[in-house]
This record gives C-alpha cells, sequence and structure tokens, in this order.
C-alpha cells in the first residue's frame, strides 16, 4: 500500500467515521449532571472537551481492537479490511489500540482528578474490549455493548462533578440507554449470523420494541429531570426544546417502524435495517438532552451533536464503517 493511502487505512479501522456516537454520550451526561455543578461556565467547557477527547480515545481503541479480533473471520468471509488485505500490520494496530484504550482513562486520571469518572471510563474501556475479545453470541455481545455504552454516558456526569447518590437522571439515563444499545445489539445478531434461531419476526418485534423506547425512555428520564431541577419556574426556552426534542424522537421512532414490511425477514435485510438503527443513537441521546436539560448549553450541544451526525455521515462516503 502507498503511503499516500495508509492513513485512509488507519481512518477506515478506526473507524472515525463513528466519532458522533462516541462524543454524543459523555456530552449529554455531561449535561444531565451539570445540575451538581449549579453553574456552567468555562471550567465545565474545559471538562467536557476533556471528557468527550476521552470518550474518543476509547471508541476508537476498541474499533481498531475489534478488527484486530476479528481479522481471521474477516478473512474467511472475504471482507475488505485493511488488516485482511495486508494493508495495515495486525501488531501495530493492536499496539494503537490497547494505547487508545489507555489513554482514554489516563487523560481523565491526571486532567480531572475525579476517581469516580476514571473508574467509569476504565469500566467503559475494560468492558469495550472484553465485547471485541470474547463477546460473542447472541446475548453476551449486546450485554457488553449496552454495558459499555452505559457506561460512557455515566461517565459524563461523573467527570462535571455528579456524584452517585445525587440526582438519580443521570443513573437512570444510563441504564435506559443500556437498554436501547442492548436491543439494537441483539437485532445486529440477526444480521450476522451468531443468532442461529429462525428469524420469523423477532426483528420486528426488536424494532417495534426500539420504536416505543425511541420515545418512552427519553421522555420519562427528561420528567425525571425536570421534576429533581424543579427548583425555580422552566424558563421560556424550555418549552420548545422539549417540543422539538420530542419531535425529534418521533420522527426517527417513525422511521423505524417503518422498516417493519410484509417481506419475510432474512439476514440480508435485517443487513439493511442496522444503519437506520444504528443512526438512532446520537438521536436518541439529543432528543433526551433537550427534553432533560433546559439551558442554551444544551441548544448548542444539541445543534453541535446533530452537525457531527451529518458530517460523520458525509464521512462514510470516503470511509465506510465496515
Amino acid at each position: 500500500m502507498s503511503p499516500r493511502n495508509r492513513p485512509l487505512a488507519w481512518a477506515r479501522v478506526l473507524r472515525l467515521s463513528l466519532f458522533p456516537s462516541a462524543i454524543a454520550d459523555p456530552a449529554v451526561g455531561a449535561l444531565l449532571g451539570s445540575a451538581a455543578v449549579g453553574s456552567f461556565g468555562l471550567a465545565e467547557w474545559k471538562t467536557i472537551g476533556l471528557a468527550l477527547g476521552a470518550s474518543l480515545c476509547v471508541y476508537h481503541g476498541a474499533m481498531a481492537l475489534n478488527d484486530w479480533a476479528d481479522r481471521k473471520v474477516d478473512a474467511e468471509r472475504g471482507r475488505s479490511r485493511p488488516l485482511v488485505s495486508g494493508d495495515l500490520s495486525a501488531g501495530l494496530v493492536l499496539l494503537v489500540a490497547v494505547c487508545l484504550l489507555a489513554v482514554g482513562p489516563a487523560l481523565v486520571h491526571f486532567g480531572l482528578q475525579r476517581p469516580s469518572a476514571t473508574l467509569a471510563l476504565v469500566m467503559a474501556s475494560l468492558v469495550a474490549a472484553l465485547y471485541d475479545l470474547v463477546g460473542r453470541g447472541p446475548w453476551l455481545g449486546p450485554f457488553l455493548l449496552g454495558a459499555a455504552r452505559g457506561a460512557n454516558l455515566l461517565f459524563g456526569a461523573l467527570a462535571l462533578g455528579w456524584q452517585i447518590g445525587g440526582t438519580r437522571a443521570p443513573l437512570v439515563a444510563a441504564l435506559a440507554y443500556g437498554l436501547f444499545v442492548f436491543l439494537i445489539g441483539r437485532l445486529g445478531r440477526m444480521e450476522d449470523g451468531e443468532d442461529s434461531r429462525p428469524l420469523a419476526e423477532r426483528p420486528a418485534t426488536l424494532l417495534k420494541g426500539l420504536a416505543l423506547w425511541m420515545v418512552l425512555a427519553p421522555l420519562a428520564v427528561g420528567l425525571l429531570a425536570r421534576t429533581e431541577s424543579a427548583s425555580s419556574a422552566a424558563p421560556l426556552y424550555a418549552w420548545p426544546a422539549a417540543v422539538l426534542g420530542l419531535a425529534i424522537l418521533a420522527s426517527r421512532a417513525r422511521l423505524l417502524h417503518s422498516l417493519i414490511t410484509p417481506a419475510a425477514w432474512t439476514p440480508a435485510r435485517v443487513e439493511a435495517a442496522m444503519g437506520p438503527v444504528l443512526g438512532s443513537l446520537v438521536t436518541w441521546t439529543v432528543g433526551l438532552l433537550l427534553l432533560a436539560v433546559p439551558g442554551p448549553e444544551s441548544w448548542l450541544v444539541a445543534a453541535l451533536l446533530l452537525w457531527a451526525q451529518k458530517a460523520g455521515r458525509r464521512m462514510m462516503r470516503f470511509i465506510p464503517p465496515s
């Protein structure tokens, strides 16, 4: 491979086009935990920036480790990934993956000096690595995926000063988000053949559950967060944010439900449905943010995340997340 094309190979191994999903979790978690701060200024924005950088390290390190762990299976199935084609060295990819998985928690440890936040990101890093190395089967893999993503959202809240035992909204949000990712993982297992039972109507049932959870979970967490922070009347801009959040979630839920048609389910059809389903991750967190945290910083972060989601889709033309 020419040196000119090697950066593209690294971008594919690291799945750089999926970066919006990596930054959405801690960003929304941080704003959910912002009630513990009491005010929002430059210091809080710096904390969020560091948390996003650490989360990116863990996320893209886990993606590289996934390619390394699957290199033999990818070769057997004829997948055109950089490690299969020999564009990158397996040993070097493993080294980069391990370094990134370690650098993320190290950034939090030395940059924030909040042990609970460091522990949460260490847990997310370890669970993501476990998923790459042993997360096979129709149930274990989805469980590990949900645990890693839920821990990443909770990490954002802890990074901004929220503490377990305080408000309940960040913890409930992490659990609800973890369940959402778990359901997506279950659907994905029907695509890759690790769930060997006949598909029948099981994909349709999962899509119905995802569509419902798309709206109901963020709405419930949002109501809980608003209740816990109801020290004064909600500002005027809180209502448009809630309406917009519900509209975004309802639109994505309709899209998920529209994937259910009378045609018979096959692994190829499940694979075609996974694109819109995976795109729901950022939408879920943005809708939750607008419902749960009234404030100009929420509008700003929501706009940035939606922009990042569009940017990620454009990047997929050149850096396919395969």
